[in-house]
């Protein structure tokens, strides 16, 4: 982000878009969510998890976001009127659990990637976040059994993902 804040010759402005403005069949700029029209020879979408963002927590579901961040609705309605196809990414969050009610020592510590793994050719290790050991442990029969008996409460196996 430092970097792109002191480029020079580039501005920087954030904002979510709605709409594109389509100039003889080719995109031109973007509309805003406050309306701003935004003019450009380029236009690069990077909508990620959020075009047609939808959550599913047990048998609901609802348009959205990570942590309650707004889905890119308005957007994805448009891609889907132009000729470009609009998919579903599904990223499933596992559930979550108090480190402090666990008992790590019954269990196969699992070590983070070395070396440090950089998500881009642009990155450093050195701007990694520290990583935290997975760690490795068994089910039983019982507990299988709870988990068959939820199934039909699960949105993966009731068809609604």
């Amino acid at each position: 982000r430092e970097i792109l804040e002191n480029q020079a010759n580039l501005d920087l402005f954030q904002q979510g878009v709605d709409d594109l403005i389509i100039d003889n069949d080719r995109v031109a700029g973007v509309i805003t969510q406050m309306g701003l029209r935004i003019r450009s020879r380029k236009v690069v979408l990077t909508t990620g998890t959020f075009l047609g963002g939808k959550i599913h927590i047990g048998l609901e579901n609802s348009a959205g976001g990570r942590a309650g961040d707004q889905p890119s609705i308005a957007l994805a309605q448009r891609l889907r009127a132009l000729p470009f196809r609009v998919d579903r990414l599904k990223t499933g969050t596992p559930p979550r659990i108090d480190a402090r009610s666990v008992d790590f020592s019954v269990m196969q510590e699992q070590a983070g990637d070395t070396p440090l793994p950089v998500m881009s050719f642009l990155g450093q290790e050195s701007e990694h976040p520290q990583q935290v050991n997975c760690y490795i442990t068994a089910t039983s029969e019982q507990c299988h059994e709870i988990i068959r008996g939820g199934l039909d409460r699960s949105p993966m196996y009731t068809g609604i993902i």
